[in-house]
């Protein structure tokens, strides 16, 4: 892991280790040259009442709020202010943990499920060279409301294996994560090739 920590060249994106000089690049309009801009940011572009058509005239509850993420997870709705398209294929692996999640107030925004030793030329989960392997940890990103957080937190630590790190928007941080660490969550094996890790989580 050491020899790859400054892999920059497959893939080249914001998935990467923000501190690397990759991060950020591949966005051309300016608003975007100081990093990753989220397709909330896009959306805006879509009118008022596209909006309305997509997730109601009102929202007035978390109740009302994770039957938009649900409707958009059980495909009944096609935009949504935090994916750039359709449902990935590998997500079906996880569509009923994701919307028993979603239906509970754990607001979903990106996941992966666990893959181990996937060829690397599989319709799901497949990237890269040629008779390589593929490995992925499972990976939750997620809105939590502070009242459920607690709860939450003390559930994962009863699971050592499980990291996790939490923020509000004040900047008040839980985590059971060094400051400074990096944590691969997907990383392929090739022939003749070092470890090839293209998505880490960095604090």
């Amino acid at each position: 892991m050491q020899r790859t920590l400054k892999w920059d060249e497959f893939p080249n994106g914001r998935w990467g280790d923000s501190k690397s000089p990759a991060f950020g690049a591949g966005f051309e309009d300016e608003e975007s040259l100081g990093g990753f801009v989220s397709y909330t940011k896009r959306f805006k572009s879509i009118n008022l009442d596209e909006k309305r058509k997509f997730w109601g005239s009102t929202c007035r509850s978390l109740k009302d709020l994770s039957k938009i993420f649900v409707d958009y997870l059980s495909e009944k709705i096609k935009k949504f202010p935090f994916s750039e398209g359709a449902i990935s294929l590998e997500t079906s692996d996880l569509t009923e943990i994701l919307i028993k999640m979603n239906k509970n107030k754990l607001l979903t925004i990106n996941s992966q499920p666990q893959v181990n030793a996937a060829k690397s030329d599989d319709p799901k989960y497949g990237w890269g060279p040629s008779n390589g392997r593929i490995y992925q940890k499972a990976y939750f990103e997620l809105f939590v409301h502070q009242d459920i957080l607690k709860n939450l937190i003390d559930f994962l630590e009863k699971f050592k294996s499980i990291s996790y790190q939490a923020i509000n928007f004040s900047g008040k941080k839980l985590q059971n994560v060094d400051e400074n660490g990096v944590n691969a969550v997907t990383w392929g094996v090739f022939p003749g090739k070092e470890v090839i890790q293209p998505t880490v989580v960095d604090h």
